[in-house]
């Protein structure tokens, strides 16, 4: 029963790994993405460009080691923890994480002479159409970024998620190990980068990376998580339990979470903490990760 629960942790893993990004778009769009190149853009003239406005101004860090970065991570509901800031490029980016991109253009327009030479300007709008689910329109401004400086992290990094999304994860990783040559803006592509280890088994890798972001910053729930889960998949349980509980506990909610932290319980005969953990997961019928919850279920309900 262990080794049949084992091999579906394996498996469910990989979903919280890869996340919902990693299916394939329409071949359509394969077609239209072709033959982008920057030429789509009239190139401006290239000016001052100063990295440390690429940082949002005013965001707490204490949780997430990637919340001051202007960086796609690949699993996008980090993403709305800059939308309080105050500057003026951050200001028009909340409202793209909070749906409102009407307002989030006109914010972007009135804004253009002022950074129209900034190439963070232009990565932040390809993140908004990024979010609308528009793929080509946010590659077109990805690459506007580029042409104003080719060594960009942040669009490089970027465009890495967006061949995510169409399935080219070689790719993506290549995009990834590009960005982190850039030293401030390497976490973000160095979480996507382990994601995509962790999702083809080079755990030792994956498990570099997180440790790097965790020495970082030692509260990030979905660092902790990973590093508890590669713990777990590797066998050291107790290892497992110990990064699990440096998680605040109202996550254990998220099934992405309680479900293995029960299991890993229940293996080190914490039984009546893994059916409380457990009782607090809800998983419909239909949800991806339902077979496999269902299967942890049993198993922690076991005498």
């Amino acid at each position: 029963m262990k080794m049949i629960i084992f091999l579906a942790l394996l498996m469910a893993f990989m979903l919280f790994a890869g996340c919902s990004t990693t299916s394939p778009i329409d071949a359509a769009l394969d077609a239209e993405v072709a033959n982008i190149s920057n030429e789509d853009f009239k190139r401006q003239p290239v000016g001052p460009f100063s990295e440390k406005e690429d940082y949002y101004k005013d965001v707490a860090v204490e949780e997430d080691v990637l919340s001051r970065e202007t960086l796609g991570k690949i699993q996008l509901y980090n993403l709305d923890k800059i939308d309080d800031v105050g500057d003026e490029m951050g200001n028009a980016a909340g409202h793209c994480y909070r749906g409102k991109y009407q307002e989030a253009d006109r914010l972007f327009d009135a804004i253009y002479e002022k950074y129209r030479e900034h190439p963070g300007y232009w990565n932040q709008i390809g993140i908004c159409f990024f979010q609308r689910n528009d793929l080509r329109s946010a590659m077109l401004y990805f690459n506007k970024a580029l042409s104003i400086k080719g060594s960009y992290a942040p669009a490089i990094n970027n465009l890495g998620v967006l061949y995510i999304k169409k399935g080219k994860e070689q790719n993506a990783a290549l995009a990834f190990e590009e960005a982190i040559k850039n030293h401030k803006y390497s976490r973000t592509p160095k979480f996507n980068l382990a994601q995509l280890y962790l999702k083809y088994g080079h755990v030792d890798k994956a498990h570099k990376l997180f440790m790097e972001l965790y020495t970082f910053n030692g509260k990030d729930v979905d660092v902790l998580n990973a590093i508890a889960n590669i713990h777990l998949l590797r066998g050291k349980n107790q290892e497992a339990k110990k990064y699990f509980e440096m998680i605040d506990a109202q996550m254990f909610k998220q099934p992405y979470i309680g479900i293995n932290y029960a299991y890993t319980l229940k293996t080190l005969k914490f039984d009546d903490e893994a059916k409380e953990i457990l009782q607090n997961v809800s998983v419909e019928r239909g949800n991806k990760l339902y077979s496999y919850y269902m299967n942890v279920k049993r198993f922690v309900e076991k005498r």
